[in-house]
């Protein structure tokens, strides 16, 4: 591996000039600039930044917890965490938490040896759970996706909003007679707002509802075609389904196109969370979509803020909007 004091003897300098070029601390000529910095180029050194952390120089690396990698919402939702950091001069480290408190604490104990500044969780954590994680850590934690402490600072979208837009979508189709798909409420807690106002506002629009909910990953294909299955074979005669996320939904697409039924003339179906494939699939999904790039934005915003000292919001809620395609 190469070191610093390779760079330094490649480039004929000293190592203090080495880490003065590479810290950006003048004064140095432009001469001395160009010649350490071919040096790096040409060995491919890159510095220690953990080791630089270690020996008292703070390092804007943010922590951001995630239930797993291969669900394509979290992906997004990533992409635009990781860019927003970028913007304002921090990097990210990912881990992913599964679904059990020892997984989890893993993680975090990950983070916290790798020295961030400040750890995002995005992944539903058990109320005591998180008070043990919070005593734990020493750095601020921002919940991104779930509120789970009174005293937690969090960036979350409107759900409520949604369930209820959803609701007034698919009245507005002439559909009276409608089923939801809820997510992993064990995981995603966040979800049951949608749920919870969606069933409300169907029984004040006079729409029949049924509520299943969903207990498996919406990853696990084969769980998702039986749920879906049972849903169809006890609902003969429904004109609507909303899922609680657009893998759901497209799932719920594909098997009514294979039983032969004509989306949306003989049955509507909305999804949630506006990830990018709910317009690639056909019919394009009529969806609710999260603003993934305001809740990162605001996520990173605000855990900076918290970890320079600032007063955050306790509750910061985003709105979300319907997107109006070809299954409804």
């Amino acid at each position: 591996m190469v070191t610093i004091k390779d760079v330094a003897k490649h480039a004929g300098v000293s190592v203090a000039t080495v880490s003065r070029v590479i810290n950006k601390k003048e004064p140095l000529t432009e001469k001395t600039i160009k010649k350490v910095n071919d040096a790096i180029e040409e060995l491919g050194y890159y510095p220690n930044t953990y080791a630089r952390t270690l020996v008292g120089r703070k390092d804007n690396v943010l922590g951001v917890m995630l239930p797993f990698f291969n669900n394509p919402f979290h992906s997004e939702l990533a992409q635009e965490i990781e860019f927003w950091a970028k913007e304002n001069q921090f990097h990210i480290l990912f881990t992913a938490t599964g679904n059990s408190d020892e997984e989890r604490f893993r993680a975090l104990e990950y983070l916290l040896s790798r020295q961030v500044s400040g750890i995002i969780i995005s992944t539903y954590i058990n109320p005591e759970t998180a008070m043990e994680m919070r005593r734990r850590c020493k750095v601020p934690i921002l919940e991104l996706l779930n509120h789970l402490l009174e005293e937690s600072c969090s960036v979350m979208s409107d759900d409520r909003q949604g369930g209820i837009l959803a609701a007034r979508h698919l009245y507005s189709k002439k559909c009276r007679k409608v089923v939801h798909v809820g997510g992993r409420l064990e995981a995603y807690r966040y979800a049951d707002e949608r749920t919870f106002a969606f069933e409300k506002e169907c029984q004040k629009l006079g729409i029949s509802c049924k509520v299943y909910k969903n207990r498996r990953e919406v990853t696990n294909l084969s769980a998702m075609r039986d749920l879906i299955n049972l849903v169809f074979y006890e609902n003969e005669g429904m004109d609507g389904i909303f899922f609680s996320n657009d893998i759901l939904a497209a799932q719920g697409v594909s098997y009514a196109l294979t039983q032969g039924y004509r989306i949306p003339d003989e049955i509507r179906i909305m999804g949630y969370d506006g990830i990018f494939i709910s317009e690639l699939m056909y019919p394009p999904l009529t969806t609710i979509q999260q603003n993934f790039q305001l809740l990162a934005k605001t996520a990173i915003k605000n855990i900076i803020g918290m970890i320079n000292g600032e007063e955050i919001q306790k509750l910061t809620l985003i709105p979300v909007n319907l997107i109006e395609r070809k299954t409804t």
